[in-house]
């Protein structure tokens, strides 16, 4: 999953980071997947001393890589076409008239997508009832776990979010083709040609009138419109985006750009070469869309410099984008701020949040993400141990409490992980993993936090840092993308939470929240919630119906 930041002015002011904490010398950037690497600097390095030049061995090495990548890059593209070429043949297919599919292959993620997709459900049963609402999902745990009643129970109970009507499955088996486990080489040109064949798979089951991809698969709208569907999309995440680039360019270790390039001169090149391709290409994929809504401003500068017809296309400038061209519908996620709201900022409810005499308990930092690695629990746990080893008795009182999903044995393997890490640190007595939730439980949790903790790198706008500020815990957030950008800003000149990137950053500003003064801290948490409240399920389904408006069937 490509991350990149354009410029922010292309989509919104420049961020005025509340309350960021000045970063440590001594602090770590490390990323969840990978140990602290110097990847700017090494690169840095390597240029000031001509390592970027390739020798004789190294250019064969470069030539013979690159020619099995031309021949995979070829195979992937034929692939490709003979899926749209497929597509095509679908339109002799029967139409369910009336029908708009919502297409979100992982149909249990449990995150803020699966709200995402919830809410929008109900926004469109409530303003068209007529309408047949299906989602094509892979149906985990069988069909009787996604009939319509179950789907009813599901989204009430895990998300709060009443359907107000029936909502029909359609299964996939190929949904797992879309996701990055299939193609652990080319992942990207792997991942577009999963995509189009579960598009493929999906239109051949059932043909709607209206396709609506909420997951990211881009790669299945050209298919939708060659089936002879209407195709809509709800972006979270780019692709592929220039700050990604930037990263590769520096030689920069993350989880989707692994150390062996990094160091490498010519992988980096070949790398770079790939990623520019492959951004060509999705913009052109990403143009077939007719209703383009993205979820914060960082995804709508991405998006709209690479979408062609949305603001981006071949012609532009790197950077730019076309004069008079229309742009996606930005559309925040919705939180479900209202519930949020009865948690006490203030007066003896909030005295037990802090902590401190007169406290029923001690106090505790929320985290609440699925246990996937882009989350980065482990930078977490080592800034919670960095915080405790500066002896604060108000940090040491304290626990740090984590809270997700987990999809699959990965990530339950990634838990086991991160309590081995939380033990290794030397705190473990003070860590506590609560792992797939139910929505009254994470309810009481956020009511209960003095602090919200999220460590994500350009996360692309981040609806547990909304709920965090809701429910009254003050967010220790990335520095970066949606939080930065949209989220966690001045509400009416006074701060309304902490930005922070790494591991010294952190620790100080956990510091920070927990020796707070009474007053200073629930001035700050009464200042993030009525900033949360521009992010409510309301505001959410009143745009995201104006935007998908044109394609919608006419009834």
């Amino acid at each position: 999953r490509a991350a990149a930041r354009r410029s922010p002015a292309r989509s919104s002011p420049p961020a005025q980071p509340a309350a960021a904490i000045p970063s440590s010398p001594s602090s770590s950037a490390a990323s969840a997947a990978s140990p602290p690497a110097p990847g700017g600097a090494r690169a840095r390095a390597m240029r000031a001393a001509g390592g970027w030049g390739l020798g004789a061995p190294a250019a064969a090495a470069a030539a013979a890589a690159a020619a099995v990548a031309a021949v995979a890059a070829l195979l992937g593209l034929g692939a490709l076409v003979g899926a749209l070429a497929a597509a095509a043949l679908l339109r002799a297919r029967p139409r369910a008239r009336g029908a708009v599919a919502f297409l979100h292959p992982v149909g249990a993620d449990g995150g803020g997508g699966e709200r995402v997709l919830w809410c929008a459900v109900r926004a469109l049963q409530r303003a068209r009832p007529g309408v047949r609402v299906l989602l094509v999902t892979d149906c985990p745990g069988g069909a009787a776990a996604f009939g319509p009643e179950a789907l009813r129970r599901r989204a009430l109970a895990r998300f709060g979010v009443e359907l107000a009507g029936p909502v029909e499955a359609v299964a996939l088996r190929g949904a797992w083709l879309a996701g990055p486990a299939p193609w652990p080489r080319f992942t990207l040109l792997g991942q577009a040609l999963g995509q189009a064949l579960v598009g493929l798979e999906a239109l051949a089951r059932c043909r709607p009138e209206v396709l609506v991809d909420t997951a990211g698969l881009a790669f299945a709208l050209p298919v939708a419109r060659l089936a002879g569907c209407a195709a809509a999309a709800y972006v979270h995440y780019p692709m592929v985006s220039t700050d990604m680039l930037g990263r590769v360019r520096g030689g920069v270790e993350t989880y989707n750009n692994r150390g062996g390039v990094a160091r490498s001169a010519w992988r980096t090149r070949a790398k770079l070469g790939y990623y520019r391709a492959f951004a060509l290409l999705y913009g052109a994929v990403g143009g077939c869309a007719q209703a383009v809504m993205v979820n914060s401003s960082w995804t709508l500068g991405h998006v709209g410099s690479l979408w062609w017809g949305w603001g981006g296309g071949p012609a532009e400038a790197p950077g730019g984008r076309r004069a008079g061209a229309r742009l996606p519908a930005l559309v925040h996620p919705p939180c479900n701020t209202q519930a949020l709201l009865k948690w006490p900022v203030a007066g003896a409810g909030a005295r037990d949040r802090r902590g401190g005499a007169g406290a029923g308990r001690p106090p505790y930092i929320l985290s609440v993400a699925q246990f996937r690695p882009e989350k980065d629990h482990a930078l977490q746990l080592r800034s919670f141990a960095e915080a405790r080893r500066r002896g604060s008795p108000a940090v040491l009182g304290a626990r740090l409490v984590l809270v997700g999903g987990c999809r699959n044995a990965g990530d339950e393997a990634r838990v086991a992980r991160l309590r081995a890490l939380a033990a290794e640190l030397g705190v473990g007595d003070a860590v506590e993993f609560r792992v797939n939730a139910s929505y009254a439980e994470l309810q009481g949790l956020l009511g209960g936090a003095a602090a919200g903790l999220h460590t994500m790198l350009d996360e692309h706008f981040g609806i547990v840092v909304v709920e965090y500020m809701a429910a009254g815990a003050v967010p220790i957030a990335h520095r970066s993308a949606g939080p930065e950008m949209d989220i966690v800003r001045p509400q009416g000149g006074r701060k309304t939470g902490f930005l922070a990137r790494e591991e010294g950053e952190y620790a100080e500003a956990m510091e920070r929240v927990l020796e707070m003064r009474a007053e200073e801290w629930e001035e700050m948490a009464a200042a993030g919630r009525a900033r949360a409240g521009r992010f409510s399920d309301a505001a959410f389904e009143r745009k995201f119906l104006a935007a998908l408006e044109p394609v919608l069937p006419r009834l």
